[in-house]
């Protein structure tokens, strides 16, 4: 009862907490089901239910009626998130068709191909264009014709790994296709360009500008991405420092940087405060120029959460009245979630929502500590508090999605509060003068240099001895744990009474009984892991004691071609490098020859190349998976002669034509088989 009554003031944060509970249970448990008319028919129920108890439900039965409120927001919630995902759950084609689309990004530079956001008919498609001559050429807004293949977004199931497919159907990419070089033209009409389209348009011509200025290498990277959230060219040595020194949000556009030019509105339209039209003329300005900034960021939501929150403190401000900041906050998540609820997904949301919740609940207390009577004091002071209350309200999730922290956040917070601000406004000053010649040019050397002071600073701070602690991996119930904990100590630290730390210690209790549980030792069961790897075959052994053997046709596997599973999978099991089976090997628990791997009792034959083909044997040899690779061009039916063959896996790095074929194959013959490109990585437990 006590936390409902400590939530009274906070009216929308209580509407927001159902609404986001009923995104999250729709996202998890009926992501795949069509319920749709169930969600409107208990909605519409409910509806009626609210009427009738607004006209006859007694003021003692109030609880009655918040109840069926925070349902309706509940349901309301999953509602919402469904129809987002019956928008994706059309099937493509499984033949390749000739589709017609609008470019609706930029398109992307990568090593082989151009990476383009594509709107087709049916939904937007992420599209793979081989580059060359001609597809470097594609602009946002080109209506082009292209002939391929679209598949619906999906994983290689390999384990621990980034869950690419649900990010891109939660950007609202239904599939994916790649499309060869003279197998697409841009149509003879005129270029189509959306409001976002106009708005990146506009943000390219500021880079270009940027470019026209001399800006180029790191501070041209990071001038583009402070000022207009333009990233494309932060190199991975950069990202690395910023994010070591823990001031890796400051290259993506938020709050700070929608604050740093609020703050400079304010001030310009500080005239515009002497009557209520005037003020009235002020929020229209205001607001308008921060959606325009938002629009040109790309939309991004700790972005639109920070215009949302200052627009929302404007308006109050023509009442004479300041908004509670939770209340301010609920709001903006509320919108922004009834919009679009797969906002609730996204990093940047919810590291932007957490930050700012902890320094609306935490910086009056832990600002109150101590008073300074120092006004420069007092700015670091205040400056240091944020920090560490920021940081504190997004440390979980920062470990949970980034599986490390830096040690030295502090230090290098103190160094950009200073600069980002002088970073911005010099680049405002820049566009502004650029008519008068010398102090343009005044102006772009101390912005350089500016920026070369941060980058400085933040690889100095990023090079300290133990600047980041990483391997620290969380799983989603940890993060809630910690949250757990966190509410504990405000509860305590705003009430301090003998109750409360009987209840905290209590909680505390809980928590830690929970941890333990999490990570009781548990003994490692012996497996054998086919991993999903378009350029390399490899299938791994893993003993009881997490050493491991590991079978594959590449010599450089464990350090290219399979880096992402060592940094996720092999390190969050605590696993040593396994012993690369490359050639015949004879061990105290496996041998290895030409490809037949004996372990644990089984035989698995990696085939690669033709090298079984034409042979024969008088007693065939017992094979439980014969895996079978890019490099063998025969049919399974020769094999046959050689081995008695349990099962087929067929791996990833196969062609579609050549897949099928095996399929067809297999089921002539009789033989089980696994497609890996279909199933994903799989893993079998001995």
């Amino acid at each position: 009862m006590q936390l409902f009554s400590a939530l009274k003031p906070y009216s929308i944060l209580r509407l927001t907490i159902p609404l986001v509970a009923g995104i999250f249970l729709s996202d998890t448990c009926f992501r795949s089901l069509n319920l749709l008319s169930v969600h409107f028919g208990v909605m519409a129920v409910l509806f009626v239910a609210l009427l009738w108890m607004l006209r006859t439900c007694a003021y003692r039965y109030r609880w009655l009626f918040g109840g069926t409120v925070s349902l309706f927001l509940l349901v309301l919630g999953s509602t919402v998130t469904q129809i987002q995902w019956d928008k994706m759950n059309s099937d493509w084609s499984s033949e390749k068709k000739v589709y017609r689309g609008v470019v609706q990004e930029t398109p992307v530079e990568k090593e082989k191909v151009m990476v383009c956001k594509v709107k087709t008919e049916d939904r937007q498609v992420l599209l793979s264009v081989y580059k060359d001559s001609l597809s470097q050429t594609l602009q946002s807004g080109d209506n082009i014709l292209f002939y391929g293949k679209i598949r619906s977004p999906h994983n290689a199931g390999n384990p621990y790994e980034f869950d690419y497919a649900s990010y891109l159907l939660r950007k609202q990419i239904g599939g994916t296709a790649y499309v060869y070089a003279g197998y697409w033209r841009v149509m003879d009409k005129q270029r189509v360009l959306g409001i976002k389209q106009q708005a990146l348009a506009c943000r390219d011509k500021i880079v270009g500008c940027y470019r026209q200025w001399g800006f180029k290498g790191e501070e041209f990277a990071v001038l583009s991405a402070l000022t207009v959230g333009y990233k494309e060219e932060l190199s991975d040595e950069l990202r690395e420092s910023y994010s070591v020194a823990g001031i890796s949000h400051v290259l993506a556009l938020s709050g700070l940087h929608v604050g740093i030019l609020w703050f400079l509105l304010g001030y310009m339209l500080r005239p515009f405060c002497r009557n209520r039209a005037m003020r009235i003329l002020r929020w229209v300005v205001v607001t308008l120029l921060l959606w325009s900034f938002a629009f040109v960021a790309g939309l991004m939501p700790s972005v639109v959460r920070a215009v949302i929150m200052c627009m929302l403190v404007e308006l109050g401000t023509l009442g004479g009245k300041r908004g509670k900041p939770l209340n301010i906050l609920a709001i903006a998540a509320f919108s922004m979630l009834l919009y679009s609820p797969f906002y609730l997904f996204d990093v940047s949301f919810q590291l932007s929502f957490m930050a700012v919740l902890a320094i609306s609940l935490c910086y009056k207390e832990f600002y109150r500590i101590r008073f300074i009577r120092n006004r420069f004091l007092r700015y670091i002071w205040g400056t240091t508090i944020v920090s560490v209350v920021a940081q504190l309200g997004t440390a979980p999730l920062v470990m949970y999605y980034f599986s490390g922290f830096s040690l030295y956040f502090l230090l290098a917070n103190l160094l950009v509060a200073p600069l980002i601000p002088v970073i911005i406004y010099l680049a405002l000053l820049a566009f502004v003068f650029t008519p008068v010649a010398e102090l343009h040019h005044c102006i772009l050397f101390m912005l350089e240099e500016v920026i070369k002071c941060l980058n400085w600073g933040t690889w100095t701070i990023s090079r300290l001895p133990s600047a980041f602690i990483d391997s620290l991996y969380l799983s989603s119930l940890e993060v809630c744990l910690l949250y757990a904990f966190f509410m504990l100590g405000l509860y305590y630290w705003s009430t301090g009474s003998r109750k409360a730390l009987i209840r905290v210690f209590a909680g505390i209790n809980m928590i830690l009984v929970l941890l333990l549980y999490i990570h009781f030792p548990r003994t490692t069961v012996p497996s054998i892991v086919f991993y999903n790897l378009h350029n390399c075959a490899a299938v791994h052994l893993i003993e009881a004691d997490n050493s491991s053997y590991l079978c594959s046709n590449r010599k450089d596997s464990t350090y290219i071609y399979m880096k992402n599973i060592a940094e996720t999978y092999w390190k969050r099991k605590k696993m040593p490098i396994p012993h690369l089976l490359l050639s015949d090997y004879e061990g105290r628990n496996v041998w290895s020859h030409k490809g037949i791997v004996h372990w644990r009792g089984m035989n698995i034959c990696m085939v690669t190349d033709g090298y079984w083909r034409n042979k024969s044997a008088t007693n065939l040899l017992d094979i439980d998976y014969m895996y079978l690779c890019k490099g063998y061009k025969g049919e399974i039916a020769p094999l046959q002669k050689l081995f008695h063959i349990k099962r087929i896996v067929l791996d990833a790095s196969l062609g579609d034509y050549k897949s099928k074929a095996y399929k067809e194959e297999c089921k002539t013959l009789g033989l089980d088989y696994i497609d890996i490109s279909e199933k994903g990585s799989f893993r079998i437990l001995l």
